[in-house]
C-alpha cells in the first residue's frame, strides 16, 4: 500500500506488458478497455527545482532508529517504574515530524506540493488505446476520502470511453483501492462499466488498521510466533544469538506459556495506548481517508480512541463527516452493492492471496491464512479458512464433501470457497503476497476481462485455486502441496519442549524487541 497526489490528481501510467494469448492488434475493434486502479503509492514532497522526496522513505527510517536508541533507557525506566508519561512525550516528539509536510489538515485539505510517488515520465494525457493495449494505469490520493476521490474517477472513466471509443471500460482494483471501486458503483452505479475485478480486497477492512485505529490490539501466541518466524523479524543479530532465540520461541510457543509473555506486552500496551499510540496515529493515519476506510468491525471504538474529546471531535469533522458516510452507506452495505451491480448484468470478480499468516500479529483475525495483510476470508467475501498452518477440520471437510460442495475445497484443505459471495468467479491464488505479484497475474486479469462469461470452472489453466511457481513468475493449478508452500518445520529448532520461568524470561525480552521493532515498521 502507498500514496498519491494533492486534492484529486488522477494520471494514468502505461502498462505494456501484453497478454501471450492474444495480439496486440487482436480484437482491437471490439475489446473493452480495462482501467487497471493501482494501490497505494508512497506521497512525495516536490521543491521548486522539481526535485522530490518521499518523508516516510528519505526521513523514516533515520529518525526511527535514533528515536529507539535514545528512548530504550526511558523505556526501560518506564516499564521498572510503571509510568510512560515521560517515554510516551518524548516519542511523540521523535516521531510526528515525519509527517508534518504531508499531513492532512483537519478540515482534509491537503498540503500543496505533495502528491503520491508515480513513474517517472508518466504522460499527463491519454494514450492511444493500442500503445497501452486497451490497458489504462489509473493512481489516487489515499489521503482524500474515496468518496471524493469516486468524482475524479468518473471523470477519467469518462475520458477513457472517449479516446477508445467504448461505451464501458471494466475496473481493476487492488488493495486499498477496491474502496475507491466501491465508492464509484455508490455514487455512479453499474452504467459505464463491463465487469469488475477486486484483488486483495481490503473492502472488508485489514485487520491490522482495524486494531490499531481502535485500540483493540489484540496478540495471540501462535500468530506472534509465526509471525516472527516468516519475517525473521531478529535476522539483525548474531546468528548463534538468533537460533537460540528460535528455540526459544519455539518451545514458548509449544508449551503454550506465549499467552503468558503476550499479557505482559500488552499491559504495555494498555498504558501507552492513550497517552502515545492514539496522537501518533491521529498524527497522519487516523486522519487519511483510506487508512480510515480500512476500520470496520470498530468504527464507533475508532472515533472515541483517535478523537477522544468533544473538541478534537469537532476540529477534524470534516474528515469525520466523510469517514462515517462511507463507513453506513458503503461499506455496511457492500454485500447489497455488489449483489445489486452483478443482478444488473455486470460481472463481479475477486481474486484472493493466501498461504501464510494472514498479517500482523496484532487483531483477532491474524492467525487465519491470509496474504500478510488480509486474510483470505475478508479478501474473498466470505470463504471459510483455517488458521495457519492449519486445515480445516477433517469433519468440516467430510460434511462438505457430503453435502456437494467438494469441488469448492481447496487441494491442501484449507479454504472453503463455497460461502463466499461469488463463489463461481472468486479465485485463490496460494503463495501470492499482498505486495509482491506473479508475473502472471496481470495476464490473468487480463484473460477474467476480454473472456465471455469466465468462472473458475471453464478454463482448465485457472481453476478455482491456483499457485505461485518458480520465482513469482507464473500460475499454476495448486495441489494439495506446492512448491513455494512455506515449510513451518524448518523453523522448529532442535528443540522438543522447554518448560518454566527460564524460557519465559528470554522469550519475553527477545519478543519485546522484535514486537516494538516490528510496531514501528507497521505504523511507520
Amino acid at each position: 500500500m502507498k500514496k498519491s497526489l494533492s486534492v484529486f490528481l488522477a494520471l494514468l501510467f502505461t502498462l505494456a506488458m501484453l497478454l501471450p494469448a492474444f495480439s496486440a492488434g487482436a480484437f482491437a475493434a471490439n475489446r473493452v478497455p480495462v482501467i487497471n486502479i493501482v494501490g497505494e503509492r508512497e506521497v512525495e514532497v516536490w521543491k521548486e527545482d522539481g526535485t522530490h522526496y518521499a518523508p516516510t522513505e528519505a526521513m523514516a527510517d533515520e529518525v526511527v532508529d535514533k528515536a529507539i536508541e535514545e528512548l530504550t533507557p526511558v523505556f526501560v525506566k518506564a516499564f521498572l517504574t510503571n509510568n510512560y508519561d515521560e517515554w510516551s512525550r518524548l516519542a511523540l516528539e521523535k516521531l510526528t515530524p515525519i509527517y508534518d509536510e504531508i499531513r492532512p489538515a483537519p478540515d482534509g485539505t491537503l498540503p500543496e506540493n505533495t502528491s503520491p510517488y508515480l513513474w517517472a515520465d508518466m504522460p499527463q494525457t491519454l494514450p492511444e488505446p493500442g500503445a497501452v493495449n486497451y490497458y489504462y494505469g489509473y493512481c489516487w490520493d489515499f489521503r482524500n476520502s474515496p468518496l471524493d476521490e469516486a468524482d475524479a474517477l468518473h471523470e477519467f472513466i469518462q475520458s477513457v470511453k472517449e479516446k477508445t471509443g467504448s461505451d464501458k471500460v471494466i475496473l481493476s482494483s487492488r488493495c486499498g483501492s477496491t474502496s475507491l471501486s466501491a465508492c464509484y458503483l455508490y455514487k455512479y452505479g453499474a452504467g459505464d462499466i463491463a465487469k469488475i475485478i477486486f484483488s486483495a480486497s481490503t473492502l472488508l477492512g485489514t485487520p491490522h488498521a482495524d486494531a490499531l485505529l481502535s485500540g483493540n490490539l489484540k496478540v495471540k501466541g501462535n500468530a506472534l510466533y509465526y509471525y516472527l518466524m516468516e519475517n525473521d523479524t531478529l535476522s539483525s543479530m548474531d546468528a548463534s544469538l538468533v537460533k537460540f532465540i528460535n528455540a526459544m520461541l519455539f518451545a514458548l510457543n509449544l508449551n503454550g506459556s506465549a499467552d503468558d509473555t503476550i499479557s505482559l506486552l500488552l499491559r504495555i500496551y494498555d498504558k501507552i495506548k492513550d497517552s502515545f499510540l492514539a496522537p501518533f496515529l491521529r498524527s497522519y493515519y487516523g486522519i487519511c481517508g483510506n487508512y480510515i476506510a480500512s476500520v470496520s468491525d470498530h468504527f464507533d471504538e475508532y472515533v472515541n480512541y483517535i478523537f477522544p474529546t468533544a473538541e478534537l471531535k469537532a476540529e477534524y469533522a470534516p474528515i469525520l463527516t466523510k469517514a462515517a458516510e462511507y463507513h453506513n452507506n458503503v461499506q455496511n452495505h457492500l454485500e447489497d452493492l455488489l449483489t445489486g451491480v452483478r443482478d444488473a448484468g455486470v460481472p463481479v470478480y475477486f481474486l484472493a492471496f493466501y498461504g501464510e499468516p494472514s498479517g500482523f500479529p496484532v487483531s483477532e483475525r491474524s492467525a487465519m491464512v491470509g496474504d500478510e495483510l488480509v486474510d483470505a476470508n475478508w479478501q474473498s467475501f466470505g470463504a471459510t479458512v483455517a488458521n495457519f498452518p492449519e486445515k480445516l477440520a477433517d469433519s468440516y471437510l467430510a460434511g462438505r464433501q457430503q453435502a456437494g460442495f467438494g469441488r469448492y475445497l481447496s487441494p491442501d484443505g484449507q479454504i472453503d470457497a463455497s460461502t463466499c459471495l461469488f463463489p463461481e468467479t472468486t479465485w485463490f491464488i496460494k503463495n501470492m503476497r499482498h505486495a509482491f505479484h506473479a508475473n502472471d497475474l496481470h495476464n490473468f486479469i487480463r484473460l477474467i476481462a476480454w473472456s465471455d462469461d469466465m468462472t473458475v470452472t471453464s478454463n482448465p489453466a485457472y481453476p478455482q485455486f491456483l499457485t505461485v511457481v518458480g520465482n513469482h513468475k507464473s500460475l499454476a493449478p495448486a495441489q494439495a502441496v506446492n512448491e513455494n508452500d512455506l515449510d513451518v518445520s524448518a523453523w522448529q529448532q532442535d528443540i522438543k519442549g522447554t518448560t518454566g520461568f527460564f524460557a519465559k524470561v528470554v522469550a519475553f525480552f527477545a519478543k519485546i524487541i522484535a514486537f516494538f521493532a516490528r510496531l514501528f515498521k507497521i505504523i511507520k
